[in-house]
């Protein structure tokens, strides 16, 4: 019975050489033997693609294993001499790959190889993205009746950003819902809902996504959420409550898309008429960010009298340090100290502090020119800086 096997065509192969006959030459790629190192390569991981060739012809082979992407050659490795039924392993260096998914082909070249069917197979490599290229922007999660749930993010990547791979999540992260495979661009604002009745809110040219797996409902008290890249890596996140901002059929909204997502300082309260401002600039938007080393206060006038309009002294830093102890404090033109936005607090570079023109006492503060000191202290070596700026206090003409 060992000589005997079952016909590979389903008539049979009268006066035909039979089909299980064993070919003089006949390669084969193994493809459910290919694997990659390391696992989770990143951009500066140099890859090694493994994989099996097995002689299933009656001769032995010598031949040629090329890699593509997109037709281009990556790398390739020669085998010579390999006996009937006997099988080689072929490790080939790819170099470096770019953040994203890669989609490449292996190819096995045989000459007179009988059977080409199982000389080549594909294989998706994901390499992660080390550098934050999407952020969160903007969360619209307790909205007016009639109005759906979304979730705002902003492109930070250099050129073009391919969505495919991509997924999103609330807390439930065993719960993932997959971007649709879209390319963007930097700078576009992108717009995750349930449906598309999001459509009239958004501009002509915005952008809106909905995942073909759900959309996670929100709660309205505060919720989590993640952003992986392809390769399963966060690439950004936020747990937020309902006193960052937003609520009651507002959005919260972030100051600036460069500035980190999880510190509460960096975001506010839609203040549009239309309560959301889907795939166009924030209501709160801060458009330009300090320089390296600097403080800018912005508006300056500000008018703290519940217009919506320049409400709030918005005082935007970005450090020399990566990290350091923050204290930002507001004197009248006596020189009295009148309000504490922060003492020591623990930041990063960059971020954003507000005043609402209150005293520490709750007070309303009055007209005029107030005194703004910040000091920051490097947490590791103790070096300091520090920044004396005026801000006024105005009342607005009618």
């Amino acid at each position: 019975s060992a000589n005997w096997s079952t016909s590979h065509e389903s008539l049979g192969t009268p006066g035909f050489l039979n089909s299980v006959t064993p070919p003089p030459v006949d390669a084969a790629l193994i493809a459910s033997s290919m694997s990659q190192s390391p696992e989770n390569p990143s951009p500066n991981d140099m890859v090694t693609l493994s994989f099996t060739i097995l002689n299933e012809g009656t001769e032995s082979i010598s031949g040629t294993v090329e890699v593509t992407e997109a037709s281009d050659l990556l790398g390739s490795s020669t085998f010579s001499n390999l006996a009937d039924g006997d099988s080689t392993d072929i490790d080939i260096s790819l170099g470096t790959f770019s953040s994203g998914q890669h989609l490449l082909t292996v190819s096995l070249l045989v000459d007179d190889d009988a059977d080409s069917t199982d000389n080549s197979a594909n294989y998706s490599l994901t390499v992660q993205y080390t550098e934050k290229v999407l952020t969160i922007n903007e969360i619209h999660y307790a909205p007016d009746a009639g109005i759906v749930e979304f979730i705002e993010l902003a492109v930070l990547a250099d050129g073009e950003l391919d969505l495919s791979g991509w997924h999103f999540s609330d807390s439930y992260t065993s719960n993932l819902r997959f971007f649709p495979g879209e390319t963007v661009s930097a700078g576009d604002l992108i717009v995750l809902s349930s449906d598309s009745s999001l459509f009239p809110y958004l501009p002509l040219d915005g952008i809106l996504l909905v995942s073909p797996d759900g959309f996670p409902t929100l709660n309205n008290s505060g919720d989590e959420i993640f952003l992986f890249d392809p390769a399963g890596i966060v690439n950004d996140s936020i747990s937020f409550s309902d006193d960052w901002g937003g609520g009651n059929g507002r959005s919260l909204e972030k100051l600036n898309p460069q500035l980190d997502s999880p510190d509460i300082g960096n975001w506010g309260t839609c203040t549009s008429l239309e309560k959301i401002s889907p795939g166009a600039d924030n209501s709160i938007l801060v458009e330009t960010l300090p320089e390296a080393g600097n403080i800018l206060l912005d508006p300056n006038p500000f008018s703290p009298d519940g217009d919506s309009f320049d409400d709030e002294l918005r005082i935007s830093y970005s450090l020399p340090f990566a990290q350091a102890y923050l204290t930002m404090l507001i004197f009248d033109s006596m020189g009295r100290e009148v309000r504490t936005l922060a003492r020591n607090l623990v930041t990063g570079a960059e971020g954003i502090l507000t005043w609402d023109g209150r005293f520490n006492d709750g007070n309303r503060a009055r007209i005029g020119i107030y005194i703004i000191k910040v000091e920051a202290v490097d947490q590791s070596t103790g070096q300091s800086v520090e920044w004396v700026k005026t801000a006024v206090l105005a009342e607005v003409l009618r």
